[in-house]
């Protein structure tokens, strides 16, 4: 696949057991929570506003979103694109066969 630009790759919750490197392919990375929010069994407002807000720019358009960390971030982070854009949405998933990320459309 040919490397894009101009796009974002929204990664809501960034995990330190993961390399993200091969994501950089489909777009700029931009990351939501970058602390361990796992010992936490608490999703308070403080949370969820601050998901909303770093998905407040998702264009389903462009943008992709790339499910890591936190399920129920990711959950959350999706519920916020699908809320803001009626377009199928862009999800990168990593596929452990090839080592890499691909697309899956999620089309609501």
């Amino acid at each position: 696949m040919e490397e894009m630009s101009a796009h974002t790759v929204y990664v809501p919750h960034y995990s330190v057991d993961f390399n993200y490197s091969k994501a950089e392919r489909f777009g700029e990375l931009e990351y939501g929570f970058t602390f361990d929010f796992s010992g936490n069994g608490t999703f308070d407002h403080s949370v969820k506003e601050r998901i909303r807000g770093f998905m407040s720019s998702f264009d389903a358009e462009v943008d992709f979103l790339l499910v890591s960390g936190s399920p129920s971030m990711c959950m959350y982070a999706l519920a916020c694109a699908i809320e803001r854009n009626e377009e199928p949405i862009s999800i990168l998933r990593f596929d452990r066969e090839t080592r890499g990320y691909k697309e899956v459309l999620f089309d609501v």
